[in-house]
């Protein structure tokens, strides 16, 4: 005997349409009965490894009236090609011995809401979940593995005017005068969070598509990026410094100014099952000389990228709130850290639950320079690292309804 469990899809163009059907096979009318569905919320995914960070589509869930399940299999059908993987795994490929899509656990997120297959072992055990269906809402959701980064840059042109002791032409410079504007150029990209495997291939970096290209889905869907992420943390301390200059030719004391920012930014990026922590450290410099009341002014502005560190963990609520809000250091106290020259990475913070990705190069080699090659003038550049905008696929109800992407109801 045979039931068969529905699931409303959204009627978008972003997602699939009609009914899709999920079938479980029942040994006799008496086990039908004997079955029960209930709504349970995600706790924890099972973990493969730490790094790079790999888990199988296996979840713990909380019952009312039961309590936290153990480990129990995604019966969930993925959305064809989202994301096959380079290791020649399909999304759609089913682990028979496991009973779950490889690819299932993409579509969830810690503290989501689901349907949960209750049966009991034997005849008059206690009904105990045995398989996670879908959603809990009807709606399924696609597999998460690309995010949108927005980000600035600045680009500087120097226009240089000479002044001599006449006010005419000489070869006696008596002050160099440089105006500096900055010009900004918007750019975003696709990255990819999840294959890591042969992204160096052809300089592609864990890139999707090229940059400022609106890339599509691997079925020629819009990949609907559209949730900002807004949970970073941009911490700084500034420091002033006066001095004086010596004006080369003609010896002359000039003050300085010089203003210094030490930055600690954190991003923390959902995607799926996994929470990625995206730290930098990095300095902004301001020079400024002025020798009044001559009309000479220099001013100078530098930014440096001085370190990065990709953490990652399980997307449960309780390791977001950890990362999102963990943060026991000054940025003057994580410069010192790093530059005591241990390599001891203690400038960044430890967060229980998530564990450095020293494997993943390639994709800390993104985060560090995402316009690497691609923009005419890269040596002119001025990045900010504080000014990245990160997007991701509408998740929750209200992200999927603020996103227009909620299905109407029939």
């Amino acid at each position: 005997m045979t039931i068969t469990f529905f699931q409303k899809y959204p009627k978008s163009d972003e997602d699939q349409s009609g009914p899709k059907s999920y079938r479980l096979d029942h040994d006799n009318f008496g086990d039908v009965l004997r079955t029960v569905y209930a709504k349970g919320v995600i706790t924890d995914f099972e973990k493969i490894q730490d790094d790079p960070i790999q888990v199988k589509s296996r979840v713990k869930v909380e019952i009312e009236g039961y309590g936290e399940s153990d480990y129990i299999p995604l019966f969930f059908h993925p959305k064809a090609l989202y994301w096959d993987g380079p290791d020649e795994i399909l999304a759609t490929d089913f682990n028979a011995e496991g009973k779950y899509h490889e690819k299932a656990w993409m579509s969830f997120r810690g503290g989501d809401e689901v349907v949960v297959l209750m049966q009991p072992e034997a005849e008059g055990d206690e009904l105990k979940p045995v398989a996670v269906l879908g959603f809990a809402d009807g709606v399924p959701r696609i597999g998460e593995s690309i995010i949108k980064v927005d980000y600035t840059t600045l680009h500087y042109l120097d226009d240089t005017k000479i002044y001599t002791i006449d006010g005419e032409t000489s070869e006696q410079v008596l002050w160099q005068d440089t105006y500096i504007e900055y010009l900004p150029e918007d750019h975003f990209r696709y990255l990819r969070m999840v294959e890591y495997e042969g992204c160096y291939t052809d300089h592609q970096y864990n890139y999707y598509g090229d940059l400022d290209e609106e890339k599509l889905g691997p079925d020629d869907i819009n990949l609907a990026l559209l949730t900002e992420i807004t949970n970073s943390i941009n911490d700084v301390d500034v420091s002033t410094t006066t001095g004086f200059w010596t004006q080369p030719l003609n010896n002359w004391t000039v003050p300085t100014i010089t203003v210094g920012y030490k930055y600690y930014t954190r991003y923390v990026i959902p995607v799926g099952a996994l929470l990625y922590v995206i730290e930098y450290l990095w300095s902004y410099n301001t020079f400024d000389a002025t020798a009044d009341p001559y009309p000479g002014h220099s001013h100078k502005k530098a930014t440096n990228v001085i370190d990065i560190i990709v953490q990652a963990g399980l997307n449960s609520l309780e390791n977001y709130e950890a990362a999102i809000s963990k943060n026991t250091k000054t940025p003057s106290q994580r410069w010192d850290d790093y530059f005591d020259y241990s390599w001891d990475y203690e400038w960044s913070e430890v967060i229980d639950g998530f564990t450095r990705q020293e494997s993943l190069d390639c994709l800390t080699y993104v985060f560090y320079n995402f316009n690497y090659d691609d923009i005419p003038h890269v040596h002119e550049k001025i990045p900010d690292m504080g000014n990245l905008k990160f997007y991701v696929r509408p998740h929750t109800k209200e992200e999927l309804i603020a996103a227009e992407m909620w299905p109407k109801e029939e």
